[in-house]
């Protein structure tokens, strides 16, 4: 043992407990998700700050694994019944289980999105002694905020997300509406999605990166010299995609060889195809599934369009951005917050082909305009949207509310 000069018995260091977080997500790889990514991105990045994560999710399809790794994090998917009635409260209370039962391997609990989920855990926390962190991921109609307010058992849930240690939100938007509903506000604090770095694709990569997706499908080869445009993310009512196909047959009358890519999977999928099909636009929109690495999409693409009519976890587009790709979206207030008004991009009026064509056409003829919006948003990305300081920020809030 060690003595000071006067002889008493030395005091060591405090060490600084580990942190080990229970990451909750209603969606997660291989399903398309933008709250499931971010859940990735952040995993991996703390890590590299000592944290150490699991990703605790539904298990979706019976024949996918209970457990397994993916990236930096361990997963677990828990069971769900089949019976829609039932499955949230009946997941709800497995999520609660699994939480009680495995108490010694974590001390903190961070949720994606203020619903049933973020109810078991907030139940769970309070028992065992965790902070509780919920991430309100959505504004407007399809917010969270919203949402407690018209589901059932809504209204109780929000008063166990009132109990959270800390409440964050995605966006200014989120913030506002958090602090509307009611919620502490010295509790709330805003913290954007980030990203990792992108560059932007020269032309030859482009082009090797079009040759590799056709001979991966012959639907995805391209006219030599083509435009493509791209729209990534869940096929749902509320993405706007029916103006964006609207939008496209006026687009293609002047541009026989542009062509259209719808990415993703969702309820709305065979509507859209049903609808390409009514518009004789067949030839020149593809709607080719789930891709595991949506940024090799965009560096095939000259244009990303995003006409949502409700905004919430926007990572295609922040990723456009970062990788050099303008972006068309509608003007909402998520969107207006991330193209700066304009500056970053241009902004139509919801539910407008007319104006959403224009917008298309515009950036596809003129390639100067194209790129300074890009260079303004590459630099925006890194500005306000890196996920180097998303981790920062998670990081140091996690590590106040554990000591």
């Amino acid at each position: 043992m060690n003595l000071p000069v006067d002889g008493s018995p030395s005091k060591s260091p405090p060490q600084r407990k580990p942190l080990r977080v229970a990451m909750v997500t209603r969606r997660y790889w291989p399903l398309a998700s933008g709250s499931g990514t971010i859940m990735a991105h952040l995993a991996a990045g703390l890590l590299v700050e000592g944290v150490r994560c699991t990703i605790i999710t539904p298990r979706w399809n019976p024949s996918w694994p209970q457990s397994m790794t993916h990236g930096a994090a361990t997963v677990v998917r828990l069971p769900i019944s089949s019976y829609r009635t039932w499955r949230d409260m009946r997941y709800g209370w497995t999520l609660s289980t699994f939480l009680r039962r495995h108490a010694d391997e974590f001390n903190l609990i961070y949720v994606s999105e203020l619903k049933h989920e973020a109810a078991a855990a907030s139940a769970a926390g309070q028992r065992l002694g965790w902070p509780v962190v919920l991430r309100a991921e959505n504004s407007g109609f399809t917010g969270d905020c919203h949402w407690q307010l018209n589901a059932p058992l809504g209204r109780r849930i929000k008063q166990h997300c009132g109990r959270a240690a800390a409440l964050l939100a995605s966006s200014p938007i989120v913030h506002r509406e958090l602090i509307a509903a009611g919620f502490p506000r010295e509790r709330i604090h805003l913290v954007p999605s980030g990203i990792p770095a992108l560059e932007e694709s020269a032309a030859e990569d482009r082009a090797a990166y079009r040759a590799a997706f056709a001979e991966a499908d012959t639907s995805l080869a391209l006219p030599k010299e083509a435009a493509l445009v791209v729209f990534i993310g869940r096929l749902t009512e509320d993405k706007g995609l029916p103006d964006l196909l609207r939008a496209w047959s006026l687009v293609t009358r002047g541009r026989p060889h542009a062509r259209l890519w719808l990415v993703g999977e969702g309820p709305e999928q065979q509507r859209l195809a049903d609808l390409t099909a009514s518009l004789g636009i067949s030839d020149s929109v593809v709607l080719p599934g789930v891709f595991d690495a949506p940024q090799d999409i965009l560096r095939a693409a000259d244009l990303f369009v995003y006409p949502v009519l409700e905004a919430g976890t926007a990572l295609a587009p922040l990723e456009a951005m970062a990788a050099g790709v303008p972006v068309v979206a509608s003007d909402i207030p998520d969107n207006r917050h991330m193209l700066a008004d304009g500056r970053c991009g241009v902004l139509v009026p919801p539910e407008d082909p007319t104006a959403l064509a224009s917008a298309i056409a515009r950036l596809l003829d003129s390639r100067e305009a194209a790129q300074e919006l890009s260079r303004a948003a590459q630099s925006r990305v890194r500005e306000e949207f890196s996920l180097e300081a998303m981790v920062r920020h998670h990081a140091e809030l996690f590590r106040q509310l554990v000591a």
